[in-house]
């Protein structure tokens, strides 16, 4: 579906420049029928454009509402269970990751060997630091300890600040199956 997506991003924008070619010779020998066609040509690529857009828009729209549909029926049909944020277990884990930056004509030897006598051979690379922290929770469910543990993707200090100033949050239990549940979370975003 991306490639589909690319695909089309990349002909809308093909079809435009090809329209304003078109146009750009016909103001060069004045022709007019040449410059209509151009502008034609790239109207409709705009056009076309919005079009699309305006169709990815609406089934990210679409998307989004049917996760909140089934995590607020979730939520409804589940069994509420608050969770006092400073009894959480967080176990952290951090590191750095150098990756390679992507389309940079340093795929080319000699491109990278120009930039390390230049002193830029470390613009190729991008450094980003990850924070995995797992959150272990042990709730009493029906008279029995249960344990879950949640990843939450986020600084360290970040989390232990919004964990003291939000105190509480609810763990949502299926009643079905205790292995399906939603902890709250949201107050992170």
């Amino acid at each position: 579906m991306k490639k589909l997506q690319n695909f089309i991003i990349y002909f809308l924008i093909g079809f435009g420049v090809l329209g304003f070619i078109i146009l750009r010779a016909g103001l060069e020998n004045d022709n007019n029928l040449f410059s209509v066609i151009g502008i034609v040509v790239m109207l409709t690529a705009v056009i076309l454009g919005l079009i699309h857009l305006g169709f990815l828009n609406s089934k990210a729209k679409k998307a989004i509402g049917h996760y909140e549909k089934v995590l607020s029926e979730f939520k409804s049909n589940s069994i509420k269970i608050p969770v006092d944020l400073d009894k959480i277990h967080v176990s952290s884990k951090s590191w750095t990751e150098t990756s390679e930056i992507d389309g940079y004509p340093a795929d080319s030897f000699y491109m990278g060997v120009l930039d390390s006598l230049g002193g830029y051979d470390n613009r190729n690379f991008t450094t980003e630091t990850i924070n995995i922290n797992t959150l272990l929770i042990n709730v009493n469910h029906n008279g029995r300890q249960i344990n879950y543990a949640v990843d939450v993707e986020k600084d360290p200090m970040v989390l232990a600040m919004k964990f003291a100033i939000q105190k509480e949050t609810n763990l949502y239990v299926s009643k079905s199956d205790e292995s399906k549940f939603y902890l709250d979370l949201e107050f992170l975003d």
